[in-house]
């Protein structure tokens, strides 16, 4: 049967709710209409066409986006909290809401509980485990909140007020880059940060050798960024990366060989001329690569 025979038919069809008939080399394929529930699981923002929508299309709609309940007129407590749940800043569009509605909000999002009048201390804590950053919308937090926050995210010390010892180590300790926010770190703090996170020294005003030969024998690229560095930190520096040959200006044999030993490409950034015995070492070096080969 053709679709055109099939014509005489259609209204039959649509009265049983069916919109759309293909005919295939096998039989019938019949598509039953979409549904309101359909329609909105599809597209959660059409809610607001409908004037009054079932508990069941509310339900739909702020399951897949919890922020469709702005749009949504008194929604009912199960609506209220599926809406939390899914989104957690959603929030946000809740008058007035229940304890166990901000505790599945910040379970979902520690973020929202920006839109919490004094929360409680189980709440701040739920809050910065979910996310640390939350710590920035919290008056006032209780001292193991701010540990908690810190231990999962050095950087949100920014937000701590006149931050204690314990506070500065538990943030380098978990991010050693937020020694930024710290100011003036001790020797203890610095090098704790850079342990932790070797770029850090670049947030750190006159580093110490010290820790420039800490930084270099973590990450020897790291000697790039320095503007002086002692013989020690060079010799480092090209032992650990033979092409940071190339940034030092004021070479030694004793430099250069190092780097050669590693690498005889590094040939090109040699800028000094190399005596008899180092000539005769790389002539060896050469001949050593070469029957490898």
């Amino acid at each position: 049967m053709s679709i055109k025979q099939l014509n005489p038919y259609r209204k039959q069809l649509q009265g049983r709710g069916i919109t759309a008939v293909s005919i295939t080399g096998q039989g019938y394929d019949i598509t039953p209409p979409e549904t309101e529930l359909d329609r909105i699981s599809r597209n959660p923002e059409l809610i607001y066409q409908y004037d009054n929508p079932t508990e069941e299309m509310q339900l739909a709609a702020v399951y897949m986006d919890g922020r469709t309940i702005r749009l949504i007129q008194n929604p009912s407590l199960e609506v209220k909290l599926c809406a939390v749940r899914s989104v957690g800043r959603a929030l946000g569009y809740i008058d007035n809401p229940s304890l166990e509605m901000q505790l599945a909000a910040v379970c979902r999002d520690g973020m929202a509980i920006q839109y919490i009048n004094n929360p409680s201390y189980e709440l701040q804590m739920m809050a910065v485990m979910q996310n640390g950053w939350a710590l920035e919308f919290i008056n006032n937090p209780h001292h193991d909140v701010i540990c908690k926050a810190l231990d999962g995210n050095g950087n949100v010390i920014e937000f701590v007020e006149n931050p204690s010892y314990e506070h500065k180590l538990r943030a380098v300790r978990s991010h050693g880059a937020s020694i930024k926010f710290i100011k003036d770190p001790s020797a203890e703090i610095q090098t704790i940060a850079v342990e932790t996170t070797t770029y850090a020294i670049s947030y750190i005003k006159n580093p110490s050798d010290e820790l420039k030969l800490l930084a270099v024998n973590q990450d020897p690229y790291i000697f790039q960024s320095f503007t002086t560095s002692t013989y020690e930190i060079k010799l480092a520096a090209v032992r650990g990366a033979p092409r940071n040959l190339e940034f030092i200006k004021d070479q030694t044999e004793e430099l250069v060989l190092t780097a050669l030993r590693q690498d005889l490409d590094c040939m090109k950034y040699v800028n000094i001329t190399l005596s008899d015995e180092a000539q005769a070492e790389l002539v060896l070096i050469q001949m050593g690569n070469d029957s490898k080969c």
